[in-house]
């Protein structure tokens, strides 16, 4: 899951990269070790397959997938909570997979993005890092 690129596309954002992206301690300024940096884990995301891989890897790929989805979807991996009207909800997006469920009634939903370098930016500035 961290070493064989794949495409990712969302609208007119496409990238390349591994399902799971660790820290490269050469563009940190903190050792992050092996600490994982971010997670693109989105079916209605991944593009088909570009990579040229041989068949052993693409099962192999395959089959980390599926293990990875099986943690990731079970029950000891799921938090679930009922948002109240003008509740914030503030997240790393590239760190915590998420989602929602079905429900009946009315959703309103606003997002936010704020890019992580400015987050870590306004925490350095606010000495909070």
């Amino acid at each position: 899951m961290t070493s064989w690129p794949v495409t990712h596309r969302l609208q007119s954002y496409m990238c390349m990269a591994p399902i799971i992206e660790l820290h490269d301690p050469k563009l940190t300024f903190v050792d992050y070790g092996t600490e994982v940096k971010r997670v693109k884990f989105s079916e209605m995301n991944r593009a088909p397959w570009q990579p040229k891989i041989g068949q052993d890897d693409m099962r192999e790929w395959y089959e980390a997938l599926r293990k990875f989805s099986k943690i990731a979807n079970s029950k000891n991996s799921i938090f679930r909570t009922l948002l109240s009207p003008d509740t914030m909800l503030v997240f790393d997006n590239w760190r915590v997979l998420h989602g929602r469920t079905a429900f009946k009634g009315e959703r309103r939903l606003v997002g936010c993005y704020i890019p992580y370098e400015d987050w870590v930016a306004k925490a350095r500035a606010l000495d909070a890092v």
